[in-house]
């Protein structure tokens, strides 16, 4: 693996912060949704929560290390385009 260049750590800082956004909706409204709908109580689905973020801890690194090991950069934008390409497809007709 590679350092990354103290010049460049900002870029990843401000697209890990971006994803990491996406997820405060989730920990916001999912506790009273649950709860008004489901009858999920609080410590429930806390645990549930942080037992996905736990999961999230272990999983991100080893698909990282899995991806840089198994995957050159161009296979592995071909492979996401194909992805798109077929999920958008998917969608488009299943509208």
């Amino acid at each position: 693996m590679t350092a990354i260049v103290s010049e460049r750590l900002w870029a990843y800082a401000l697209f890990a912060g971006a994803l990491s956004s996406a997820g405060v909706p989730l920990y916001l409204y999912a506790p009273k949704f649950y709860f008004d709908n489901y009858g999920v109580g609080l410590a429930t689905l806390g645990v549930a929560l942080f037992c996905l973020r736990l999961l999230d801890v272990v999983q991100d690194p080893l698909l990282g290390r899995l991806s840089a090991v198994f995957f050159k950069p161009a296979s592995c934008h071909r492979l996401c385009g194909r992805v798109c390409v077929v999920v958008g497809n998917d969608w488009s007709v299943c509208r």
